[in-house]
């Protein structure tokens, strides 16, 4: 049945112009769906067709041509200007307290009351810095607290104070002491050494530091110095053992000479000489203390210097010697030989009135009382059997003995020689005192020059 209608279809298609036909075709197209749909209804399903093969695709057509532009619409009026704005000519309180702000026209506009803070006493934390970069020093920076009731916030620029320290400890020098900040690594609280009496810095705790302001010459060896002078006032003198990674090995001629602030002088091991000169009219000077590397006090052996030692230093009372010297000793203060055998300086500051001569003591240096004006009365012992120039002296400038009594154990004569080629001077020795006397041949004067005489017992 379908297959007839199928072919009555295409018979009456062909009979009929063109235009019927697409009119029809479209009429017969949408029955013939509908009684293809009725009549697969009720028929039985049949077997599916193959695949048709795909259609060729159509050419492209070609594109329409563009329109010509519009022509542009004519510019608008230009609007009118505006109003100048109001704008606040001033604020101010009126007379009842109330905040007004006054327009440029002179409109006032209603006054507004502000209110009062609540008073209170602020209860800051505390300071926090504001910035911890490590390369602004915390004297630089910016710290801040905060109220904890009302969150008032205050500002200030670091001060000394906010550096943090890391317990007590300090690093040190020759010359100083000093602190790290944590903070900001920067070096706090620097000062120079202070001594006590037992020469320790009591800020750093640092023993027998030297100090700071000497001057130094380096040696013909180009292998050592010499201490010259000191350039700023100390009442503690502490000689370095080095320089320059060099030792220091001697004290020059007038190095200290009339320094009139050094009441402690300290030589290290390392120095080996000091000149007779070195200290001389240091009039505050109390102690000394001499290590154990001096081997020469003056220009001469351990036995006779020469010269005074230590002349016009009238505090003196303590001349100190380390144990190990082997030229050099220390008793009571005094200065001898080693071997105990020559009294080469009494301490000149010393109080005590009295002094007996030790009976180990055989000389007595030359000068080894001189200015000792405090001493009253010595006593020489038998064992003496030489005194050097000038022992007795008061002064270089008269020929003046000092006001004291001197006792000589035993009834030897003594004999002394005024200079070479010269006779020899022989004389009691309890007669060398002598007021009346004395002065000829305790202190010699001759030309200018204050000599004196080196007296020699002459055994009975």
């Amino acid at each position: 049945m379908s297959f007839r209608f199928g072919t009555t279809f295409l018979f009456f298609l062909e009979v009929f112009t063109m235009k019927t036909k697409h009119f029809i075709l479209s009429l017969l197209l949408a029955i013939s769906t509908c009684a293809c749909l009725a009549l697969t209804s009720c028929a039985k399903d049949g077997i599916d067709g193959k695949d048709g093969i795909n259609g060729k695709d159509g050419i492209n057509g070609k594109d329409g041509i563009n329109g010509k532009d519009g022509i542009n619409g004519k510019d608008g009026v230009d609007g009118k200007d505006g109003k100048d704005a109001l704008q606040i000519e001033k604020i101010e309180f009126d007379e009842d307290g109330l905040l007004v702000i006054v327009l440029s026209d002179g409109t006032k506009l209603d006054g507004v009351a502000i209110p009062k803070p609540e008073e209170h006493v602020h209860t800051f934390d505390k300071w926090t810095m504001f910035s911890s970069a490590p390369d602004i020093s915390c004297e630089d920076r910016l710290y801040y607290h905060i109220c904890t009731t009302c969150e008032t916030l205050e500002w200030r620029i670091g001060n000394v104070t906010d550096h943090v320290i890391d317990g007590t400890a300090y690093l040190f020098d020759d010359w100083g002491h000093w602190q790290v900040c944590t903070n900001c690594e920067e070096t706090v609280h620097y000062a120079t050494h202070t001594l006590d009496n037992q020469n320790t810095c009591p800020i750093c705790e640092q023993k027998n530091l030297p100090t700071f302001g000497l001057t130094y010459a380096l040696n013909e060896d180009n292998a050592s110095y010499t201490v010259t002078g000191l350039s700023l006032a100390t009442e503690t003198l502490i000689i370095p053992d080095t320089y320059e990674s060099l030792p220091v090995t001697s004290i020059a001629e007038n190095a200290f000479n009339s320094c009139g602030t050094i009441k402690k002088a300290i030589i290290p091991d390392s120095v080996k000489s000091i000149d007779v000169t070195a200290f001389n009219s240091c009039e505050m000077l109390e102690s000394i203390v001499i290590g154990k590397g001096l081997a020469t006090l003056g220009n001469l052996s351990p036995m006779f210097t020469g010269n005074t030692i230590f002349e016009n230093c009238p505090k003196l009372s303590n001349i100190s010697v380390d144990k190990d010297n082997a030229a050099y000793m220390s008793i009571d203060g005094n200065l001898y030989s080693k071997d105990g055998t020559c009294l080469i300086r009494y301490a000149q500051g010393k109080s005590n009135p009295t002094f007996e001569i030790p009976e180990h003591v055989t000389q007595i240096g030359s000068s080894a009382f001189f200015g000792c004006q405090s001493l009253a009365s010595i006593t020489i012992p038998e064992t003496i059997s030489i005194i050097g120039k000038k022992a007795f002296a008061a002064s270089h400038f008269t020929n003046e003995h000092l006001n004291i009594t001197v006792t000589f154990e035993g009834s030897d004569d003594w004999e002394a020689v005024k200079y070479s080629g010269s006779d020899p001077i022989t004389i009691c020795g309890n007669d060398l005192i002598d007021p009346q006397t004395a002065t000829t041949y305790l202190v010699y004067r001759e030309n200018g020059y204050y000599g004196g005489y080196t007296w020699t017992r002459i055994k009975k």
